[in-house]
């Protein structure tokens, strides 16, 4: 254990974690904290800053070990541009080491420090006198200071967080290894392992001799937060999250996919683990018991270099806990990566494609570049940028799903629009098929299916809701999820038919739209986001729309029809309903069902919350409306009480999301 200044405050501290412990019946921790052993001499010089007074500078050179013997430290970032100081946490834990960056190339400080109180004083050890003398014990404390930082950071991005969406995982490539592992087999996947690779090749075999294999099924817990791991975890193949609850919301350390990647390695030093680990599909770990591993580590050559390399994985944590604050703090996603490239420059070849990140991350249509550079560098970098990578794209998990969604949207469209016109009915059912490729990126809840007639040559209204202009390709076209939903999720999955909307037509200015829509032979309606067009073009617009909709009716096809006649978010939803697709269920001979879908959140970013979708109870108007009611009087109170279903599904897709936020 590294000595403290003063016995009377070292005894202080020695006696409040004693009785944190009894309280915890913690007696391993006791253990512990009592057989600790010092081995660095009493060499340190006390001294005093004021306030704003800088303790560290990021990238300046680690030329001292400080303890923090009383006061505030300010951990903060400076935005280069704006010169803007971010607070990233504060510590006032005395004790604390700063500068235990030396411990790995190239030796320099990863953050910035400075007083946040009136004055704070601190006492320093040469680095060559620290290093010649450090011990295992001594790399251990640091751990257990350094992962007080990690806590702290944690805990000062709990009031940023909020209720969101958990989505699905997705199958990765995975690494074969046999059930029964061969020591070989296990040794395989520590070399390559950023975290063991680089240890000597007997440190490796011992360590595989002590690996046991473990199975985990898709959603299964593998270790619970604030508890004890037993032991170190190594993934073989699958993915782990790593996230801590807080509440209903959940705070993501990280997403863990790469063969060889460690985690639950607070156990290495005895501490308990602030977030739980979940399996997020079937998944297979190595399990390097604690036992073990301080059997391996105690006095020894590598007992050093193990914890040297666990406190360059712990600063790595750190970094990116700071990086994911600045990213709550209004989503600002380019700064938080920004800031982690910024960090670790010294570390960065000239050459790495790292550097270009934050420039491909400012526009849209670089983002697909961006992440094809992240995942390559992810896979066939250096240790750092493996390790920069991939925390870069834990960070960006969100908008990386992102990116890829508008890449499917961007598929429908070039499919769509280069079909030929003359085969509408193909154009619509591979706009269904690419469609369903859209929404499987997507969290989506859809229910009542069994409400749907057994005969299709039925219209389907809808409250439409307005896409989220995010999602808006080059060309300034929007596929209406809502609508696309409909044909594909529904109807072509229930009738083999995606069937045919009515879709406005377009300004003159939004050739995407036209060259879209035109291939697919849908129902052309005018609209007040239409061009303004003559009185007579409207009525024989009009004219057309009826005909065409009883013809494919009378037909067998499905017609969806949105009765707003324009679209709306989801808290002013639905608006006034128009008379149009009531009048064609009353003109035709053979009056089809009436089938309502409520939509929520289709207007929200995929990342906010999931789409919800309910099928509600066909009718007939026939059999619904009195006698001695009007169409007109029908549609008004039906429109009343469509609404109250949208608010009653408003409610149930916000009690799904708190359900989806906590599992």
């Amino acid at each position: 254990m590294i000595q403290r200044p003063h016995l009377r405050f070292k005894l202080n501290i020695i006696i409040y974690l004693i009785k944190r412990v009894i309280f915890k019946r913690d007696y391993k921790q006791i253990s512990i904290l009592l057989n600790q052993t010092t081995s660095i001499k009493e060499k340190t010089r006390e001294f005093t800053l004021h306030e704003g007074s800088h303790v560290a500078k990021m990238h300046g050179r680690v030329e001292y070990i400080y303890f923090l013997k009383d006061g505030t430290l300010s951990y903060y970032v400076a935005d280069e541009i704006t010169e803007e100081e971010i607070t990233l946490f504060s510590i006032e834990r005395p004790g604390m080491v700063i500068g235990w960056e030396l411990l790995s190339h190239p030796g320099r400080f990863i953050s910035n420090i400075k007083v946040a109180s009136q004055g704070a004083t601190l006492e320093r050890v040469e680095k060559e006198h620290f290093l010649d003398s450090v011990s295992t014990n001594d790399l251990i404390e640091i751990c257990h200071q350094l992962y007080h930082l990690l806590e702290t950071s944690f805990y000062q991005q709990t009031d940023l967080l909020s209720k969101k969406v958990r989505h699905k995982a997705f199958n990765l490539e995975n690494y074969y290894i046999s059930q029964e592992s061969t020591l070989e087999e296990k040794a395989g996947l520590l070399r390559g392992s950023p975290f063991f690779g680089e240890f000597r090749e007997e440190e490796i075999v011992a360590i595989a001799d002590k690996l046991e294999r473990r199975e985990y099924g898709a959603e299964e817990l593998i270790h619970h937060q604030d508890e004890f791991t037993g032991g170190i975890f190594i993934l073989i193949q699958g993915e782990v999250s790593i996230r801590r609850l807080e509440g209903t919301s959940y705070l993501d350390l990280r997403s863990i996919s790469s063969p060889g990647y460690i985690f639950g390695w607070s156990a290495a030093f005895s501490h308990r683990d602030i977030c739980r680990a979940t399996a997020e599909h079937k998944t297979s770990v190595y399990f390097l018991p604690e036992v073990s591993l301080q059997s391996l580590t105690r006095d020894s050559s590598f007992g050093i270099a193990f914890y040297k390399t666990l406190i360059w994985l712990i600063g790595n944590q750190i970094q990116l806990s700071q990086s994911r604050f600045i990213h709550l703090l209004d989503e600002r996603y380019l700064i938080s990566v920004k800031h982690l490239i910024d960090v670790n420059r010294p570390h960065i070849p000239l050459p790495s494609p790292l550097h270009q990140i934050p420039h491909l991350l400012k526009d849209n249509s670089t983002h697909p570049l961006a992440f094809s550079l992240l995942h390559k560098l992810f896979k066939n970098g250096t240790k750092q940028e493996r390790q920069l990578a991939s925390i870069s794209l834990d960070l960006l998990k969100n908008e990386e799903r992102e990116a890829n969604f508008l890449g499917r949207i961007a598929d429908v469209y070039k499919t769509v629009s280069s079909g030929d016109p003359l085969q509408a009915s193909e154009n619509r059912k591979q706009c269904a098929i690419l469609a369903k490729e859209v929404f499987r990126l997507v969290e989506f809840h859809l229910e009542g299916i069994e409400n749907l007639p057994k005969k299709s040559g039925n219209i389907f209204i809808y409250n439409h809701l307005v896409n989220h202009p995010v999602y808006t390709l080059n060309n300034r076209f929007q596929l209406t999820l809502d609508s696309h939903f409909i044909s594909a999720l529904i109807l072509d999955e229930q009738y083999g038919d995606p069937g045919v909307r009515t879709v406005r037509i377009g300004k003159s200015f939004e050739y995407g739209h036209q060259d879209y829509y035109d291939n697919l032979g849908y129902i052309n309606v005018y609209t007040k986001d239409s061009d303004l067009q003559s009185d007579d073009s409207r009525k024989n617009a009009k004219e057309k729309f009826y005909k065409e909709a009883e013809d494919h009716l009378r037909g067998g096809t499905n017609l969806i029809i949105s009765p707003e006649g324009t679209s709306y978010i989801t808290e002013e939803s639905p608006g006034p309903f128009k008379m149009g697709p009531f009048n064609v269920a009353t003109n035709v001979s053979e009056e089809p069902h009436i089938v309502p879908i409520v939509f929520c959140n289709f207007d929200k970013r995929i990342n906010e919350a999931p789409f919800f979708c309910r099928v509600l109870k066909p009718f007939k108007i026939s059999e619904q409306k009195a006698q001695d009611e009007s169409l007109k009087d029908f549609v008004m109170n039906y429109q009343q009480t469509f609404s109250h279903e949208v608010d009653r599904a408003r409610r149930d897709a916000d009690g799904l999301l708190n359900q989806m936020s906590i599992l």
